[in-house]
C-alpha cells in the first residue's frame, strides 16, 4: 500500500473528495483555463533549472513558458470547444506570465544561486521499518512522493500568487513530509528553499526567496501522523465534509447529484476521466 502527501491532504480536507479521487480514480476532463498560469510558470522554471546556469537565457525561459501554455490550450480545445472566457483567460495568463518572468529575469538572470537541479525526484520510504503496519492483504506501507526539484541540500519549491511566508515557514506540512522522507532515505537535506514569484495582482508582494530549515525534532511526529491517517483510510467511511471548501471542489456536481438521487454515472462519463494517482 502506498500513501502520499496528496492522499493525506485530500483525506484531511474531505473524505468524499478522497473517494472520488483515489477510490474511483476520477479527474476532470478539462481543467479551467484560469488555473493554468501557475502550472505554466512552474513548468517553465522546472525546465529552466535543469540546465547549467551558463546555458540559461531569457529567451529560453520565455519559450518554455509559452510552450507550456500552448500545450494546456491544446488539451482544453481537444476536449471541448473554447468559449469567450477561455480565450480571455488565455490572453490574460500569457500577458501576466510574461510580466512575471520579465521581472524574474531582471532580478535573477542566469541565477547562479540555484545550480543545475534534479527534477521530478521520486522517493519511496518503507514505513514497516518504523512500525511494520500491514494492510489486510499483508502488504507493507510506503510513503511515496514526487518532488518538483531538489538541490544539493535543499528542496526547491516555486510558489506563485501571493503566498503567506510565515505560513510556509510554520505550517507547510508538505515540505515537512518531503524533508522527513529524504532524511529517512539518507539524504542530508536541510529544509526547503521557497522561490516566490508573485502575480501582478499581488501589488505589495515582491520576488523573494525564503530558506526554511527543518529540525529533526520538528519532523519527529511525521511517521506517526502518516500511520494514523493510513489507518483511518483503511476503515473509515467516505462521508463528505461539507463547508466553504465545497464551492471550489471539482466534485461538487457529483456530491449534489448523489444527494438528489440523480444519475451520477452520467455526470462522471460527461465530465471526468479515469486517471490520477493510484
Amino acid at each position: 500500500m502506498d500513501i502520499s502527501y496528496s492522499k493525506i491532504s485530500t483525506w484531511k480536507s474531505c473524505r468524499k473528495m478522497y473517494y472520488w479521487t483515489y477510490d474511483k480514480h476520477l479527474e476532470p476532463k478539462v481543467i479551467p483555463f484560469y488555473l493554468t498560469l501557475g502550472k505554466a510558470i512552474h513548468e517553465a522554471l522546472a525546465n529552466y533549472y535543469i540546465q547549467e546556469p551558463t546555458n540559461r537565457s531569457s529567451d529560453t525561459l520565455i519559450l518554455l513558458f509559452e510552450q507550456s501554455l500552448e500545450r494546456q490550450w491544446k488539451e482544453l480545445t481537444t476536449n471541448r470547444e473554447p468559449d469567450l472566457s477561455d480565450e480571455d483567460n488565455f490572453r490574460k495568463n500569457k500577458k501576466n506570465g510574461l510580466t512575471m518572468l520579465e521581472k524574474y529575469w531582471n532580478k535573477y538572470g542566469i541565477d547562479e544561486q540555484i545550480p543545475k537541479v534534479k527534477t521530478e525526484v521520486k522517493i519511496e520510504v518503507p514505513l514497516d521499518n518504523i512500525y511494520s503496519p500491514k494492510t489486510e492483504a499483508g502488504e507493507p506501507l510506503f510513503f511515496i512522493a514526487k518532488l518538483d526539484a531538489i538541490m544539493l541540500h535543499w528542496i526547491l519549491e516555486h510558489k506563485t500568487g501571493n503566498p503567506d511566508l510565515e505560513g510556509l515557514a510554520l505550517e507547510d506540512e508538505q515540505s515537512m513530509y518531503y524533508c522527513w522522507g529524504l532524511r529517512a532515505l539518507g539524504h542530508k537535506v536541510e529544509g526547503t528553499l521557497y522561490n516566490i514569484i508573485p502575480s501582478p495582482s499581488a501589488r505589495d508582494a515582491e520576488l523573494t526567496r525564503l530558506e526554511v530549515e527543518r529540525t529533526d525534532i520538528e519532523l519527529a511526529n511525521v511517521p506517526s501522523e502518516i500511520l494514523n491517517i493510513a489507518d483511518e483510510i483503511s476503515w473509515l467511511p467516505r462521508i463528505p465534509n461539507r463547508g466553504f471548501q465545497c464551492r471550489n471542489c471539482q466534485f461538487r456536481q457529483l456530491c449534489r447529484g448523489e444527494r438528489m438521487g440523480a444519475d451520477v454515472e452520467f455526470l462522471v462519463d460527461k465530465n471526468f476521466k479515469q486517471g490520477g494517482e493510484r
